[in-house]
């Protein structure tokens, strides 16, 4: 008897509050249909590159060289401009940095770097996401290097690297 009693309850339980008109409000955003189901999976990533200094320009540059997930930069898209010089006393800087790809898609960063000595530098660079395939890219890398002179001339930077950038997309 009191089996049966029990799943009377039950019955009447889902016949009265299973059964209903109501709707559930929904976040707007699911409805555009847009959003992407991804899996955040950082995979490393290393490469070389040299920042060229233009001397009229003290604070804007281009770069040439390879970095894993992006290939060989694209020299006049890829570029790098000085964003923060530091405490004032020059061995502390702050560099904006877009890597292009030869298929136009960017990687974006910021590179914090500090000398050691006379011509030798240490940093890290952190990714910022981009366009293209890099769009919702992040992580993290050294990229640590030192000054190039030419006869005596200051003509840039060289740095490598090696660290962890979220997965990428394949190109749109």
């Amino acid at each position: 008897m009191m089996k049966r009693l029990i799943f009377l309850l039950i019955g009447i339980f889902f016949v009265a509050f299973g059964c209903s008109d109501e709707t559930l409000n929904t976040d707007s955003t699911l409805e555009s249909g847009n959003l992407k189901h991804t899996i955040t999976k950082n995979v490393p990533i290393k490469g070389e590159v040299f920042n060229h200094f233009y001397e009229e320009h003290p604070d804007y540059g281009t770069m040439s060289g390879f970095l894993s997930h992006v290939g060989k930069l694209n020299e006049t898209e890829s570029t790098w401009e000085t964003v923060d010089d530091g405490d004032g006393n020059s061995l502390t800087f702050s560099k904006y940095i877009v890597f292009c790809a030869a298929n136009g898609d960017k990687l974006t960063g910021r590179w914090d770097g500090m000398f050691i000595n006379q011509t030798d530098i240490v940093g890290t660079m952190f990714f910022e996401g981009g366009t293209g395939r890099f769009e919702n890219a992040s992580g993290q890398s050294t990229a640590n290097g030192y000054l190039v002179f030419d006869g005596g001339n200051f003509i840039g930077l060289y740095l490598a690297g090696e660290g962890q950038i979220s997965n990428v997309g394949s190109g749109k």
